[in-house]
């Protein structure tokens, strides 16, 4: 069950007047004047749930924000060819685009009610100070989602009190950035602690931390290109690596597992958004798309329904350096349902002998997004309409790499840098959960043997290996390994079970847990190591809503696209050649949404972004 804290609004004070036509044919009941509000601890808390809720909504982290605003080099998505097209040529009358900006504002708008309100209760001072940080940070936070995709926007420091209000002129990037750091950094210094919280869906001091180094990096890079920023950042991360607060979890997997299951793992990501429910009985509840709009096809409601919608690119693809390295396999599902409509079954309904065939090594483009499975939710039934998977906005191997990056930036390629990138590595690669079978040194060919023996594996603290044994001669000549198993901190005796011959003895030969590390190549100046982190993030973090602000803020954005567009044509399946398209036709203009046509009939003072 989710903490209370996100139980179903009943109540909104106030929502923003900006593009929305409906708030002047809203009847008087339907809200309370703040004049009227505010009167207690638990009214200013639920406000707070009021500001949180924006965050929600399907053009935000509900659906849009991972499954389209961050489509780049990483997914694309592969339904209908309007969607096709919608994936990247946004309109000035795009839908998502106005609702994520209306969302954004609307969340903006019930954070400023609640700050001109935040001493009116009597209640207890250091519990009022907490609701003020969050409420700074989201204010902070909202206006770092705009001035990211929007650009220049409308600086709204106090609430919509008439409808002049919402007429107001775009404020200069560079200013909405100073602001977003001034109220970041006050909310982070009045913000509990994740530890004593126990839970990732309200902001703490190392979330408001973290988001702090990613909007310094934002700055850093384009357009503001202040690289004053970087030292900034490089600050912040060492705040929350040094706090104590946060260690990687040591099982990749089980990152996206615990968001399925709604369990928290409050060391690893510092927050997210809450959803809950699966919209069965009850409509308030908010339901994420993650694994509905993603992952393998299937049709079945019980096992758990997914359109599989976005798909991943060879790019992507082909960045994991090698199978193993466990994300490739994770984030890119190797596998399909045979029978989609009834998993484990023959179409016939007698059980399938296997349920889940795994695509060839040349099928690339065939396979799904995965990270998070419909198969771990634990909550039933599995609904057709939404999921409660929580989305995390940062974790704290994004944290390493920002600092990674940072560092790079401020003092080339040195061993702090390197170091940070390599701790998310050997996560990826389940190095710290142990080894892999690297090898098998034969020993003694033995003698007798008729038949191949049977190689057995015993002890190691690991399991999963398996391997095969070539006789000649009655000799065993050769062992080849089937499969390298997991999890291993000692290597495993080796033994052979055999009927006839004996003698024949092996020696199994770990992998070490710099197998993972960067190459010397990779390493050896700034620049490499500079492509070496960009690389990184995106198989750490694909499918995280950080892509795009990534490449835009490197300035490659544009670049990248063409030349993922010139591959596609080149290499890419006729089928997927379509996928060139979207990526070919970006330009110096998409790098910004434009300003949504309606805000701009409702506010002439508002100005229409560049080549929109």
């Amino acid at each position: 069950m989710k903490k209370t804290f996100y139980s179903i609004i009943v109540l909104i004070i106030v929502v923003s007047l900006t593009g929305c036509k409906k708030f002047l044919q809203t009847e008087p009941t339907d809200f309370i004047s703040p004049d009227a509000y505010f009167n207690n601890q638990a009214q200013l808390e639920n406000a707070l749930r009021g500001v949180y809720d924006r965050l929600q909504q399907y053009a935000m982290y509900q659906d849009g924000w991972w499954s389209r605003a961050s489509s780049t080099d990483e997914h694309y998505n592969n339904f209908g060819v309007q969607q096709r097209t919608e994936t990247n040529f946004v309109t000035v009358n795009d839908g998502n685009v106005r609702d994520a900006w209306t969302s954004c504002f609307q969340g903006i708008d019930r954070a400023n009610v609640l700050l001109e309100n935040i001493n009116k209760p009597i209640m207890n001072d250091s519990t009022r100070l907490e609701i003020k940080g969050q409420a700074l940070f989201l204010r902070a936070y909202y206006y770092y989602i705009l001035v990211v995709y929007f650009g220049d926007v409308p600086l709204r420091l106090s609430s919509t009190k008439s409808i002049d209000d919402t007429k107001s002129t775009r404020t200069k990037k560079e200013d909405v950035y100073a602001r977003i750091l001034l109220d970041m950094k006050e909310a982070q210094s009045i913000l509990p602690k994740i530890s004593k919280l126990g839970y990732n869906g309200k902001v703490t001091k190392t979330a408001a931390q973290a988001i702090l180094a990613r909007v310094c990096l934002s700055m850093a890079g384009e357009p503001i290109k202040d690289v004053s920023k970087y030292q900034e950042a490089k600050d912040w991360c060492d705040s929350v690596i040094l706090s104590g607060e946060h260690a990687l979890n040591k099982n990749y997997a089980q990152i996206f597992i615990n968001h399925s299951q709604d369990k928290y793992d409050i060391k690893e990501c510092l927050w997210e958004v809450e959803f809950y429910g699966n919209q069965i009985g009850n409509s308030f509840n908010e339901t994420s798309r993650l694994g509905v709009s993603n992952g393998p096809t299937c049709t079945n409601i019980n096992f758990g329904y997914s359109f599989a919608n976005t798909r991943p690119t060879e790019k992507l693809f082909k960045l994991y350096q090698d199978s193993t390295d466990f994300r490739l396999n994770w984030n890119i599902c190797p596998w399909f349902y045979r029978n989609p409509a009834n998993p484990g079954f023959l179409t016939n309904g007698s059980p399938d002998p296997q349920p889940k065939p795994y695509r060839t090594a040349t099928q690339i483009w065939d396979r799904f997004t995965g990270k998070w499975y419909r198969e771990q939710e634990i909550l039933t039934p599995k609904s057709q309409s939404g999921a409660p998977t929580n989305f995390p906005i940062i974790r704290y191997s994004d944290v390493l790499l920002m600092y990674a990056e940072a560092e790079n930036e401020i003092n080339g390629n040195t061993l702090a840098a390197i170091n940070a990138i390599n701790q998310v590595r050997r996560r990826g690669y389940g190095k710290l959960e142990g080894e892999i079978i690297r090898s098998i040194t034969l020993d003694n060919q033995g003698t007798g043997y008729t038949t191949a023996p049977i190689v057995v594996f015993n002890g190691g603290g690991g399991s999963g290996a398996s391997a095969t044994a070539t006789v000649s001669g009655g000799k065993v000549t050769a062992i080849t390994i089937t499969n390298r198993g997991s999890k291993y901190t000692t290597a495993p005796i080796i033994s052979f079970t055999s009927t006839t011959g004996t003698g024949a003895s092996a020696t199994a030969i770990l992998s070490a847990i710099t197998d993972a590390d960067l190459t010397a190549t990779q390493t050896a100046t700034q620049a490499a190591l500079r492509d070496a982190i960009r690389d990184e993030r995106a198989r750490e973090l694909c499918y995280e809503a950080v892509r795009k602000p990534d490449l835009v803020r490197w300035g490659i954005y544009v670049q990248t696209m063409k030349q993922m567009a010139n591959d596609i044509r080149a290499t890419a399946p006729s089928a997927y050649k379509f996928v060139a398209n979207i990526a070919d036709n970006i330009e110096e203009r998409n790098k910004l949404w434009p300003i949504p046509a309606v805000e701009i009939s409702l506010n002439p003072k508002l100005t229409q972004n560049k080549g929109w």
